[in-house]
């Protein structure tokens, strides 16, 4: 086992790699509260992490990684608005749901979590045995789909004809955490196809490692979209105005991850799920990378 690892060195860089990104973005996040710094470290660490893990890594995992990593980064989070845009008072945003902490955060919690295992459900009687790039290309059409309504909801349309709040708000909950899990499932069976047999643990933390570090770009982009829109609910008593633009926001953070799919899906494997994707079980997660392409090793 020792022999094994050490003949794919480049291994334990990508974990140290991963390490030093993480130590970066903590002192950051302590050092300053500027969301633009936040912002440029996060993108910088994600280009880095990108990049060497493309040139060390087999194609096949290097390809995924990227479109992983890139698709989980342009899906900006907006939640640090959208929880004072629900929970407001009457006094602190008269125009808004005004949603309690109760309904909030149980109800709204508990429907999403039961909706979560019929997802799972459904995803197992259904599609777990469609193609990858099909699966992903027809959930990310249907959450941008689902998408629109938040939007509506941000914007205040839907009082305007008459949808109320509660309603549209608890649909929305149930079939986007449905199609959630139909999204993140995929995600989890093909990153077990791409570990090597004997490298599981290293292989799965670290392509783990690299979804993690694309959802830390996103709040950490996300934070700076809401900053750069004006964005800044507080909880205070009349601040309508901080939502003003929520409406934008949310239509950004919906249409990107659906041109990176749109762009990217070339770099999923054309296999379905259940296909084994390594077909030569002896052969490691290096083998083949653009590194031992240059330094002249075919394994």
């Amino acid at each position: 086992m020792r022999r094994k690892y050490y003949n794919q060195q480049e291994l334990c860089l990508l974990a140290v790699l991963i390490f030093v990104g993480t130590i970066a973005l903590t002192a950051v996040g302590i050092a300053t509260q500027d969301t633009f710094t936040h912002c440029a470290v996060a993108v910088a660490v994600g280009i880095t992490v990108l990049f060497i893990f493309a040139l060390f890594l087999s194609p096949v995992i290097a390809k995924f990684n990227a479109f992983a990593l890139i698709q989980t980064s342009l899906s900006f989070s907006i939640s640090g608005a959208t929880f004072y845009f629900y929970t407001d008072t009457e006094e602190q945003y008269p125009e808004g749901p005004h949603f309690s902490e109760t309904f909030y955060n149980s109800v709204l919690g508990s429907i999403g979590s039961i909706m979560s295992l019929v997802g799972i459900y459904l995803y197992q009687r259904y599609f777990s045995r469609m193609k990858y790039r099909d699966m992903w290309l027809m959930t990310v059409l249907v959450y941008c789909f689902l998408s629109v309504f938040d939007v509506l909801m941000f914007a205040r349309v839907n009082t305007r004809i008459g949808i109320p709040d509660h309603t549209l708000v608890i649909g929305l909950t149930i079939f986007e955490d449905i199609v959630r899990q139909w999204q993140w499932m995929p995600q989890v069976v093909i990153l077990s196809y791409l570990c090597p047999q004997g490298m599981e643990a290293i292989m799965y933390a670290l392509l783990a490692g690299c979804h993690n570090l694309g959802l830390v770009i996103s709040a950490n982009c996300g934070a700076l979209l809401l900053d750069s829109l004006n964005i800044k609910p507080k909880g205070m008593v009349n601040e309508s105005e901080q939502f003003a633009n929520l409406w934008v926001a949310a239509t950004i953070s919906t249409v990107l991850p659906l041109v990176a799919v749109v762009g990217l899906i070339k770099l999923v494997p054309d296999a379905r799920q259940t296909d084994n994707i390594l077909h030569d079980s002896e052969l490691g997660a290096t083998s083949g990378s653009m590194w031992r392409q240059l330094t002249g090793k075919a394994r």
